[in-house]
């Protein structure tokens, strides 16, 4: 199974454009994504429910998107260990993981390079 973790910022097309590129140009088309998001970015998660909808719609795929929340967005602690604990769970299953680090904020990307490079 196909893993697509990405944070949500404040730019929706940061989320989608990324996903977007990786299914045109390397035909990698996930089966489930993780979107990591807090309260303050709560409309540009529903924004980019909506465009991967309209994906499953107009190609046929089946992406499961699965919410996972953090409270505050500046909380490193609780951003790490929900991304260690999504990386983890998947890893039990031996699913192939790509993590985004385009969207969110400069300490999400460079969390989640980190926990891709190292597999937490």
């Amino acid at each position: 199974m196909k893993i697509w973790i990405t944070t949500v910022g404040w730019s929706p097309f940061a989320v989608f454009n990324t996903l977007w590129f990786a299914i045109v140009r390397d035909s990698y088309i996930p089966d489930k994504i993780y979107l990591i998001w807090n309260s303050k970015v709560e409309n540009n998660k529903e924004i980019i429910k909506k465009y991967l909808n309209a994906l499953n719609e107009s190609y046929g795929f089946n992406l499961k998107v699965v919410e996972y929340k953090i409270e505050r967005e500046e909380n490193f602690k609780e951003f790490i260990k929900g991304l260690s604990d999504i990386i983890l769970k998947e890893k039990k299953y031996n699913n192939e993981i790509a993590i985004d680090i385009t969207p969110g904020r400069k300490f999400m990307s460079a969390f989640s390079m980190f926990a891709g490079l190292e597999g937490v």
